[in-house]
């Protein structure tokens, strides 16, 4: 099974160098948000859990921050329909329309305070641009956050992904990180979507490209320690 193979991965790589990614885990993806994905806060203790475990070398997180004037705000696209996907005039890109949220410097766009964070947390901002959007936490032409350069630097081998959405940045995140030759695993319950056919969707991609899934119980039951490199 995919959580099988994910946990021999691990064990093959666990002298090398991973990460634990957390995708957007801010307010308003979570209950009471402008776009609240289903369930959102049950992703929180699981992520806390991981963290607890000191299994990971590094923890990163990804924060949507989006100006306010952003192509996805459907209330910024005259005539649009929430949630239909439309062309936009000037760049010519397919970009869905979505309630405005994560609007840069308000309480929305804040990582919930019930997140543990440590100082060494790195946080890399997506969808900074107002003309273009990004759900992968490594950022999509023209924006690069950084993230690729930073895993590098680090030696990291192996990526770790939680948070929200499953089917949106979750999956865009592990995509590319899998794209970029690093041995990718989502940890399931660390996650939750929006719809059941648009995960199914994304899952179907993952298995394509290798990415392998695992749950948290089955991550903290190996016998390992990070690496010290």
């Amino acid at each position: 099974t995919q959580s099988t193979w994910g946990k021999f991965v691990f064990r093959v790589v666990s002298n090398m160098s991973s990460v634990l990614l957390i995708i957007d885990v801010q307010y308003d993806f979570l209950e009471g948000g402008s776009l609240a994905v289903p369930n959102g806060n049950e992703v929180i203790p699981v992520i806390n859990e991981l963290r607890k475990s000191k299994k990971f070398d590094h923890i990163f997180l990804t924060q949507d921050w989006h100006p306010a004037d952003h192509c996805s705000f459907c209330v910024n696209n005259p005539g649009a329909k929430m949630f239909e996907t439309i062309t936009l005039p000037d760049t010519g890109k397919q970009q869905v329309m979505w309630p405005a949220h994560c609007v840069q410097g308000t309480h929305g766009a804040c990582i919930h305070c019930d997140l543990l964070r440590e100082e060494r947390d790195i946080v890399f901002q997506k969808g900074c641009m107002s003309r273009s959007d990004s759900y992968s936490g490594f950022g999509t032409s023209p924006e690069d956050t950084g993230l690729l350069e930073k895993l590098k630097a680090a030696n990291v081998d192996k990526v770790f992904v939680v948070g929200l959405a499953t089917d949106y940045c979750v999956s865009n995140t592990a995509i590319d990180a899998a794209q970029a030759g690093f041995s990718t695993c989502v940890i399931e319950d660390g996650c939750r979507g929006i719809s059941t056919q648009t995960i199914e969707d994304a899952k179907a991609k993952w298995r394509e490209l290798g990415i392998t899934t695992t749950s948290s119980r089955d991550f903290l039951d190996i016998d390992t320690e990070p690496s010290q490199a």
